[in-house]
């Protein structure tokens, strides 16, 4: 188990934090002891196929066109 360390723990338990919706970064901030949002956000990983997800889930991008083109 040479690949198992507490700061890999703390990277998968904060992405996976917030990517199942659980909490939102103010509480991953006060979890994981930090005082300042960016030392929390470090710890997660974010792949690219999630971000895109992401953004067309939650993009208003399709909403405005569809106004635009009215």
């Amino acid at each position: 188990m040479e690949h198992v360390h507490p700061h890999r723990w703390r990277r998968s338990e904060a992405t996976r934090f917030l990517q199942n919706n659980i909490g939102n970064v103010a509480t991953l901030m006060k979890m994981l002891g930090h005082q300042d949002a960016a030392m929390s956000l470090h710890y997660l990983r974010i792949s690219d196929d999630q971000l895109a997800k992401a953004v067309r889930e939650h993009s208003n991008v399709d909403s405005l066109r569809m106004r635009c083109n009215k």
